[in-house]
């Protein structure tokens, strides 16, 4: 709708309420209501700028978030289910979250066994069971104690 349409519609309204004060609001969607439909006040209305160049905005008392059809139908369906909106939105938090940790246990795991091939290497090294040289086994040594520490540095240990 454009601005002059929009203004037409208000004088009209204006015109067939007389004296009476209307309130302006925004219907929103409400399922298993009874009486007039559920509205956001309008607080103020501005002129676009930047992006929003070229639009008149209506700016709501309360927020209003926009919602996809899928969110729509977990929302009816969790009401059919007694449950509320906010439970599913702590699950589906909890849900990510129990995944990233799962990814994470799966790093450290993988660390761990590395630290221990690695802590395994050092300690053959320390003591020096291919019986090497003092020079080859102080490399060694000192390679196998650098790998350890990477390892333990990646770790954050």
């Amino acid at each position: 709708m454009n601005l002059d349409i929009f203004i037409e519609h208000l004088l009209r309204i204006k015109q067939l309420a007389g004296n009476k004060e209307h309130i302006v609001g925004v219907v929103t969607e409400s399922s298993y209501t009874i009486g007039g439909r559920k509205t956001v006040v309008i607080k103020d209305v501005q002129a676009g700028f930047d992006w929003e160049h070229g639009k008149v905005l209506l700016m709501p008392q309360d927020t209003l978030t926009a919602l996809s059809a899928e969110d729509v139908n977990a929302i009816v369906e969790s009401k059919k289910n007694g449950q509320s909106w906010h439970s599913y939105q702590q699950h589906k938090k909890h849900e990510e979250l129990k995944g990233r940790l799962e990814e994470k246990v799966l790093d450290l795991e993988i660390t761990l066994a590395a630290t221990r091939a690695a802590a395994e290497r050092l300690c053959d090294a320390v003591e020096n069971m291919d019986g090497l040289t003092p020079l080859k086994f102080a490399a060694r040594a000192s390679r196998a104690a650098a790998d350890l520490q990477r390892l333990l540095d990646s770790t954050g240990l």
